[in-house]
């Protein structure tokens, strides 16, 4: 199998070949959808570069967010790590990756188990002979005083996304971290502290990365809990060879371990465009879905003229049938991306109120109509903003981006993890129902494998 997917590949590099495995260029070419085997084959062995900004993007291709970590786990389970012989650890990360996309990073639920309390660690009266024959009671003067209560466990949950071995490659520093979110009220968080190190097992030398997720430090686009870590990181292995030849630097330090961890918030010039696009298709195939069938057609009849005019030029282009398409629907898969945005502006009715973002709509109701069509409006303009900017983003390439400030390319992004991370797929939410939080997963082995393979694909 791997065999024939390196012959494939070499497949796709030929100049003809190419132009029908990139998504991008076989559009512009004007090549429809490609169904051949060996596409097919060259799916299953490459990941989903870039990740769709949905809600349940993980959990539907059974990924989790970083690749390293995922050729780690498949090395942990290949040398019989017991606590990776099972999906458990995998699915953790999984669950944690489309968490973050729903409430964001800082987002938690509520509750947590807490250690069970024992009693109060006293023996029946009698039992060891204190008290006396003939059912008298026992003397008081001999009685133990009661034992003080333990103070119960404070609340912490685990952040999978952020627990791992890091490894600073300059040094060969390696610290095994596990993250969790606390409260401010923690007993290991010095003061107002927004996060702190501690050694959890001195045994296996495993440290707890503790943080408050509400702390007012964590309030900024540009400062995380993972940048926390990394910083502190970068700390630690400063403070560690600091007796070495040479004067450790922080910041280079710093620097290495961004580069190596820091993939999630860095700013890819090259994969954003398709971010965008790939979030516009998703809201355009939520919305088909979310729409009856009967009333499908009417998607592609409230369009004005010249709307049409350049649906039907991008149905020729990609020779799709439009008898077909714009009567399911589908043509917003395939039309120009300005047309998601004409069909949420016109079928507002679709796309709010937990239908495809959680934002009320038809629920809002001040008991005066102007006041409420106000209301409406506003959240109708909100969104159709997040769109703009995603659709701007669509149409940049990366030379184009370098131009702009980083501002603005910022707030294209932003827009585009608000647009993405709110959307509920319908898909998603069967997925939940047909498969329970708890129930056992047999995918992790052939998932792992997989994983293996990942970084040999897609060099």
């Amino acid at each position: 199998m791997i065999a024939l997917t390196r012959h494939g590949m070499k497949c796709i590099e030929s100049s003809e070949e190419k132009g029908r495995f990139d998504r991008k260029k076989a559009k512009d070419l004007g090549y429809g959808p490609n169904e051949s085997p060996l596409f097919r084959l060259f799916k299953a062995f490459r990941r989903t570069s870039p990740h769709s900004k949905t809600a349940g993007a993980y959990g539907r291709i059974l990924i989790v967010k970083d690749n390293a970590r995922a050729v780690e786990m498949v090395n942990a389970f290949h040398d019989g790590n017991p606590d990776y012989q099972d999906d458990s650890k995998w699915w953790e990360l999984v669950e944690a990756a489309d968490r973050e996309l729903l409430y964001g990073a800082g987002g938690r639920a509520t509750g947590g188990k807490e250690p069970s309390s024992g009693g109060d660690g006293q023996l029946p009266p009698g039992l060891l002979g204190g008290a006396t024959s003939g059912g008298d009671a026992p003397d008081p003067d001999l009685a133990k005083p009661p034992e003080p209560e333990k103070p119960a466990a404070p609340e912490r949950r685990e952040a999978p996304l952020l627990s791992r071995r890091y490894q600073h490659g300059g040094t060969s520093m390696k610290w095994n971290v596990i993250a969790y979110e606390v409260d401010a009220k923690d007993p290991d968080l010095a003061g107002d502290a927004p996060w702190a190190m501690i050694m959890g097992d001195v045994t296996t030398k495993t440290h707890h990365f503790l943080f408050n997720p509400a702390h007012k430090t964590f309030e900024s686009i540009t400062m995380t809990p993972r940048d926390a870590l990394l910083a502190h990181l970068a700390y630690m292995t400063a403070d560690q060879t600091r007796n070495s030849s040479q004067e450790p630097d922080f910041a280079r330090l710093f620097a290495d371990f961004r580069d190596a961890y820091g993939e999630e918030t860095a700013l890819d010039l090259k994969a954003l465009p398709n971010s965008a696009t790939s979030v516009l298709v998703d809201v355009a195939r939520c919305l088909v879905s979310v729409c009856p069938e009967e009333e499908r057609t009417s998607l592609y009849n409230d369009l004005g003229v010249d709307e049409q005019t350049a649906v039907m030029r991008a149905l020729a282009a990609k020779k799709i049938k439009p008898s077909e398409a714009t009567v399911n629907g589908s043509f917003l898969l395939s039309g120009p991306l300005e047309i998601v945005r004409i069909a949420v502006e016109k079928r507002p009715d679709l796309c709010f109120d937990g239908k495809l973002w959680d934002s009320p709509y038809a629920d809002l109701d001040y008991g005066d109509p102007q006041i409420t069509d106000e209301a409406r409006a506003g959240v109708l303009s909100r969104y159709l903003a997040l769109i703009d900017d995603a659709v701007w983003l669509s149409k940049q390439d990366s030379g184009d981006l370098a131009s702009n400030s980083r501002s603005e390319v910022i707030r294209a992004v932003m827009s585009l993890e608000l647009l993405g991370s709110g959307l509920i797929a319908k898909r998603s939410r069967l997925r939940r129902e047909q498969w329970p939080r708890g129930r056992p997963w047999d995918f992790c082995h052939s998932a792992w494998r997989r994983a293996s393979s990942l970084s040999s694909v897609r060099t």
